[in-house]
């Protein structure tokens, strides 16, 4: 096995498989009881896990050093929770981008502090800092108020929460948010064709950008994709296994799948399985290149998973029931009742020329009362 140069702390234990090859398996750190680190030792996948670990490691000693009397005890104490680790991989690792800012500022904040009257100003005097990117800004105050309340609900802290409530300095509203025909058309005059088809893709399912891209080319059988459907948010739901029946267009856009290689369905420009980075940059370059955009004179900032909510417009428009829809892509019945109501009636208009043509027909069969 050929060894990493500058990897500390690794453990290597030999086994004999029941084939009888013999396998190194490779754990880090010692004396916890973790899986073996993935992959071949070197490669991108051991090094990510590694990295990882190590960091967390660092940050137990951290607040090892700090003690209990720290804010920093309390951090440590969330990544432990269930309410961060059960969380969807990715929302991990965005928490843990927030929560590295956090460490930063309050680790040795003292747990004591928390109860002083000026605590609220000095978390939101450190949210401010933030307020040119307001997205931001509000993560920083809702992991902040997320850990407390882990401390609350595991008995660290008996206080009320100092950052319950707060309001948002970022105001979310996708109202009108919708890829209307024109903005297709110019897209896909100038995207590639693997763009082109990741877009097909979510406009075909409902999916989020995430599963569409890891979707397995196994996962197409008999006209139908079978997909796991995780949750998000606060307390996530286990993930729910689907079958999403394949239309038209998918179905021509998937010949010749078994001809490729790659294990997914879709690919880059290279055959390869699109990293979701990468993806977001050549989805952004191409929305570019169609001059879609606020800088561009537009009046929506359209993004990849404003395609989700397109899908369930469309699906409106095509006269399915809000079960059905559901049905389809997945979302709870609340969810797509609330996102037709609130969010994605950009096409409201269209859907009252619907209704009045119903009326008119209903006038012309002489069955009005």
């Amino acid at each position: 096995m050929k060894r990493v140069r500058g990897v500390k702390g690794l453990h290597r234990v030999k086994k004999e498989l029941a084939s009888g090859e013999i396998k190194i398996f490779v754990f880090f750190p010692r004396g916890k009881k973790l899986p073996a680190l993935p992959g071949i030792e070197g490669s991108p996948e051991f090094m990510a896990e590694y990295y990882r670990r190590a960091s967390e490691l660092v940050a137990e000693k951290k607040a090892a050093s700090a003690g209990e009397d720290k804010f920093m005890f309390l951090i440590a104490n969330f990544k432990t929770a269930g309410e961060f680790t059960r969380l969807p991989e990715k929302t991990r690792k965005d928490y843990l981008r927030y929560v590295k800012l956090i460490e930063e500022e309050f680790a040795d904040l003292p747990r004591v502090a928390l109860l002083a009257p000026d605590v609220r100003k000095k978390f939101k005097t450190f949210r401010e800092k933030f307020s040119a990117t307001p997205r931001k800004a509000d993560m920083v105050w809702t992991i902040l108020k997320r850990i407390i309340n882990v401390a609350k609900d595991d008995g660290l802290f008996l206080a009320p929460n100092p950052c319950e409530g707060g309001g948002r300095i970022y105001e979310a509203d996708r109202t009108e948010k919708i890829w209307t025909e024109d903005h297709l058309a110019r897209l896909f005059a100038v995207c590639s064709k693997q763009v082109r088809e990741a877009v097909i893709m979510a406009l075909w399912t409902g999916q989020r950008q995430g599963l569409c891209l890891r979707m397995s080319k196994t996962a197409y059988k008999a006209g139908k994709i079978e997909v796991l459907v995780e949750s998000k948010g606060r307390n996530p739901k286990p993930p729910k296994r689907m079958s999403i029946p394949v239309a038209d267009v998918l179905r021509a856009m998937f010949e010749g799948l078994d001809e490729t290689k790659a294990t997914t369905i879709l690919t880059n420009t290279r055959g390869q399985p699109w990293t979701e980075d990468g993806f977001r940059t050549s989805f952004a370059k191409a929305c570019k290149l169609a001059k879609i955009g606020p800088e561009f004179g537009e009046e929506n900032d359209l993004h990849f998973h404003d395609l989700r909510g397109t899908a369930v417009t469309r699906l409106k428009m095509a006269g399915c029931d809000n079960a059905l829809i559901a049905s389809l892509t997945g979302h709870s019945l609340k969810t797509v009742d609330q996102m037709l109501d609130k969010h994605y009636l950009g096409a409201r208009a269209k859907l009252a020329e619907q209704a009045v043509i119903k009326l008119n027909e209903w006038v012309k069969s002489g069955e009005v009362l």
